[in-house]
């Protein structure tokens, strides 16, 4: 998250209604703050990698997390890789003693999972916006 705010990508992370730090200070009618708050749209090709990028990471997410309690998460916005080309995500998650790792790599992700629980395990994944394929298996 510290180079989110380093870097200037958090102005792009959304409520959980969608709306950016710019649409929330133009709606309160904070207008001096504009010029700091915004952020390029995405072109339509963009959005359309990106939403299938989402619910690909989403599925993944859910299927390696299955045993383990259930866990209000919010989606992980991969929006933010558009904006830092060398940006790495760090998604820890509840219960796993780990988390996921998330890269782009051109027109992919890269996706790490890592768990530390009864000796640990790994894997990595690499999405696309047509699929999820395992690509390493008992990382350490």
């Amino acid at each position: 998250m510290e180079a989110l705010l380093r870097r200037g990508a958090w102005r792009s992370l959304r409520t959980a209604d969608g709306d950016r730090p710019v649409d929330l200070s133009t709606r309160r009618r904070h207008d001096h703050l504009e010029d700091l708050l915004a952020v390029a749209d995405l072109e339509p090709g963009e959005v359309h990698r990106h939403d299938a990028w989402d619910r690909h990471l989403a599925a993944l997410i859910a299927a390696r997390t299955a045993h383990l309690d259930p866990v209000r998460l919010r989606p992980v916005p991969t929006e933010l890789l558009a904006r830092e080309s060398d940006l790495r995500l760090w998604l820890a998650f509840p219960g796993m003693y780990g988390g996921f790792g998330i890269t782009r790599n051109g027109d992919r992700l890269r996706v790490t999972s890592t768990s530390r629980i009864v000796g640990g395990w790994g894997q990595e994944h690499e999405i696309t916006e047509a699929s999820c394929e395992l690509v390493a298996d008992g990382l350490d």
